[in-house]
């Protein structure tokens, strides 16, 4: 699957065929995740996208994406 700021493979991406398109970018292992899938992280706040190309996406490895804040609206009454 192809994504903005991460792409998901089948298989272990090619090292020689991804790691020279996107040099920066980073394998993330698949712990936790299916065996048959592969993520693969666009570096930094980049993305996989034209080198001109302005886009406004979420996803990566940042603590912004880790943590989930956590909001509860409680009513006068409780």
């Amino acid at each position: 699957m192809r994504g903005e700021r991460v792409r998901v493979y089948r298989a272990r991406p090619c090292g020689g065929v991804w790691q020279q398109e996107f040099p920066d970018a980073m394998a993330w292992p698949s712990i936790g995740l299916p065996e048959d899938c592969r993520p693969l992280l666009a570096p930094g706040r980049l993305a996989f996208v034209g080198e001109s190309d302005r886009v406004v996406c979420h996803g990566g490895a940042s603590i912004e994406e880790v943590i989930v804040p956590l909001v509860r609206v409680v009513g006068a009454g409780e």
